[in-house]
């Protein structure tokens, strides 16, 4: 699903607070975010800009839910997959690649309900 610049600084928010291992996914959509506002009409108005991230946004929002028992963080790999398809569609249009920066390697182990 769509995420809006508010969906995204609050995933920035839940990275920093609540899910250290989403935080450098999150950095990454909202610097893409800023990517799309200063090459196009916007992240809202352009489309194409917001719609190779998909991937990203869907994975983000799966880690959200599990912070109310709604299944688990999916795993970092899937996270890393998600980054590909916003490099193809930077390096097409010649657009600045957002970097991942990771202050320290996330964790791999999943989190969520578990019974």
């Amino acid at each position: 699903m769509w995420m809006n610049r508010d969906d995204i600084e609050r995933m920035v928010l839940v990275g920093e607070t609540d899910l250290p291992e989403i935080l450098p996914f999150a950095r990454f959509l909202d610097d893409w975010k800023e990517t799309v506002d200063l090459n196009s009409d916007g992240w809202s108005s352009w489309r194409a800009g917001s719609k190779c991230a998909e991937r990203l946004m869907d994975l983000l929002q799966e880690a959200d839910r599990s912070r109310r028992g709604q299944g688990h963080v999916p795993p970092r790999e899937l996270f890393l997959k998600a980054l590909t398809p916003i490099r193809s569609f930077a390096s097409k249009r010649g657009f600045p690649k957002p970097e991942l920066a990771e202050d320290h390697p996330a964790p791999v182990a999943a989190r969520g309900m578990c019974f």
